[in-house]
């Protein structure tokens, strides 16, 4: 492996250390109101629910990960997925 392939390497492993080094789960959408950082919520995955999420975290959706157990925070249905929210700067 030549020097720049290592450089990439640490590179890529510091940025996902800082990544998820700032990734907090939280139970309900105003955890994230005023805070920095990516927030992990339930989310039964409905449209709706998913704006109302947004809305109460004042934070956009950036996409989803793996499947939680618990319940949607807006319906109370079981959750499908998990969200990934900031706030916009």
């Amino acid at each position: 492996m030549c020097s720049s392939d290592l450089m990439l390497g640490n590179i890529a492993e510091k940025a996902r250390a800082f990544l998820v080094s700032h990734m907090v789960t939280i139970e309900i959408p105003e955890q994230a109101r005023g805070k920095r950082g990516i927030f992990k919520i339930s989310w039964c995955g409905s449209e709706s629910c998913g704006r109302k999420i947004q809305e109460l975290s004042d934070a956009d959706e950036l996409g989803e990960t793996e499947p939680m157990e618990g319940r949607c925070p807006v319906c109370n249905a079981p959750t499908t997925v998990r969200a990934l929210l900031a706030r916009p700067y």
